[in-house]
């Protein structure tokens, strides 16, 4: 849901879109693999994923972060599957100057990392 400016919203106002969406600052779209799994015969990468952004005129940090497994099979690309042994998704939030968010935000997907790879079976 955009913000509304000046009792607008920027979509509503072109002129204001561009400045609104310079608002937001845009810090870390990262998903890594922390291992792999075989569940009843089919191998599966398990995924950490973390995007994260930053309102500079708040100093807000949104970091959305979530874990599942994806598919290492051809006939079943982009397919991914959450058991209940992951973590359910989280959206961390903190306020922070610009010159740190992004600094956070790698400290946040690291503990979420460890987090997920704590959790994975043997």
């Amino acid at each position: 849901m955009l913000a509304k400016i000046g009792g607008k919203h920027p979509i509503d106002t072109p002129w204001l879109l561009p400045t609104f969406l310079a608002m937001i600052h845009a810090l870390l779209d990262a998903t890594q693999v922390l291992g792999t799994l075989e569940i009843d015969g089919a191998a599966y990468e398990v995924c950490a994923e973390a995007i994260a952004n930053h309102d500079r005129r708040t100093n807000q940090l949104t970091v959305t972060i979530r874990a599942f497994l994806r598919s290492e099979k051809h006939d079943h690309i982009g397919e991914t599957t959450t058991p209940a042994w992951i973590p359910q998704p989280q959206t961390v939030t903190e306020h922070v100057e610009g010159g740190e968010a992004h600094e956070m935000a790698n400290e946040i997907f690291a503990t979420w990392r460890r987090k997920v790879s704590g959790v994975i079976p043997h």
